[in-house]
């Protein structure tokens, strides 16, 4: 069990119009040798822009050295879900630490809070539930001083927290962490961001690893070129209602030194098919506020509908599995890839949450409703 620590709660305040935006600040300054462990690569300002140009949530974080150490991060496994009922990403990282010395070495390591400076709900940036372990012992932060924030956070008063540790030497030790973070949301686009300690260790790391699970399902992800795509499928949800779509990156070596996202398109672009838009697909609306939307559907839209509920868990029935998109005009295609969801071979209804199938039935209404 994992201690937590609970920021204090304060009111909730009105979401800001379109364009809040917190963009990429440059990565601190690099505390070893650039021959053995490359200087970070902060995630492009442009994509900040549109994943948070409605609401601001937060962004997460490697635990940061300071100041220079001998100290190697040997690999990091992050494991990211979406839980919609909260709004938030709930983060599970181990780092595996390695102390290459004859001597124990003392780590100082920070976690910077990117919190939204106003307009935003009281939580924007916050890590919620905070909880850390180190070997086998629960360790508490205090507050990081804020001329050791400053590098990382572009704040007049930047917030953040400051663990101290020791590695004995010639051992290893893992340091594992707990947080939640709200989600971002843009008017197109949505997704996760994370700041990383690449480049502030005694050594390349040999690997990264971003684990993602989403309750909705998506039709592609956008990420930095320095990650490869090793997953991209789903699985029953828990209870067997819905499903868990898995995402997973990795980075090894000199590679794995880029700040990590993920950007996933809003229901505004997902919901939008040749037709027209599908109104209610992921199964929100009920049937008495389905029903008059639906029954103005032409046939064409109507079918359309049904397919884009479909291919988003991979059945393609009756068309084979759409080739990527173009990247949008703010992605760099020297910085991002794009990955399309592939086909799913064992797709079942039940891996349709209740609203999904419920959205289909209403589909088959409406259809009948026309043919009478």
């Amino acid at each position: 069990m994992i201690l937590m620590i609970r920021p204090a709660k304060a009111l909730r305040s009105r979401l800001a119009p379109a364009f809040l935006v917190l963009g990429s600040v440059a990565s601190g300054p690099v505390c070893a040798s650039p021959a053995t462990s490359p200087a970070p690569v902060p995630a492009p300002a442009s994509a900040q822009r549109n994943i948070n140009d409605s609401k601001y949530g937060g962004r997460g974080t490697d635990p940061l050295p300071l100041p220079p150490t001998a100290v190697h991060l040997r690999s990091a496994e992050v494991r990211v879900t979406e839980i919609p009922v909260q709004d938030g990403w709930q983060v599970s990282a181990t780092y595996d630490l390695q102390n290459p010395g004859a001597t124990p070495a003392a780590l100082s390591l920070l976690l910077p809070e990117d919190r939204c400076a106003a307009h935003c709900t009281s939580n924007a940036g916050v890590f919620q539930e905070l909880g850390a372990r180190f070997g086998d012992e629960l360790v508490t932060p205090t507050a990081a001083p804020a001329e050791a924030l400053r590098p990382f956070v572009d704040r007049e008063a930047p917030q953040g927290y400051l663990y101290r540790i020791s590695v004995p030497q010639w051992q290893s030790r893992k340091l594992s962490l707990e947080y939640r973070f709200d989600i971002s949301e843009g008017s197109q686009y949505s997704g996760v961001s994370f700041l990383s300690s690449a480049g502030r260790w005694g050594g390349p790391v040999a690997q990264m690893r971003y684990i993602l699970e989403l309750k909705h399902p998506t039709p592609y992800v956008i990420y930095p070129r320095a990650f490869k795509l090793g997953e991209f499928s789903e699985s029953p949800g828990k209870g067997g209602a819905g499903s868990v779509t898995r995402i997973v990156f990795t980075a090894e070596g000199v590679a794995a030194r880029s700040d990590f996202q993920a950007i996933f398109p809003a229901d505004s672009v997902v919901g939008t098919t040749r037709a027209g838009f599908c109104q209610g697909f992921r199964g929100d609306l009920s049937d008495e506020e389905l029903s008059p939307v639906l029954s103005s559907y032409d046939p064409a839209r109507l079918l359309a509908c049904r397919d884009l509920v479909l291919s988003l868990h991979g059945s393609f029935a009756r068309a084979p599995a759409p080739r990527a998109p173009a990247l949008p005009s703010w992605a760099d295609p020297r910085s991002f890839a794009i990955a399309t969801r592939p086909a799913d071979p064992a797709y079942r209804e039940t891996r349709l949450a209740p609203g999904e199938q419920a959205y289909l039935k209403a589909l088959t209404a409406a259809e009948r409703r026309r043919t009478k």
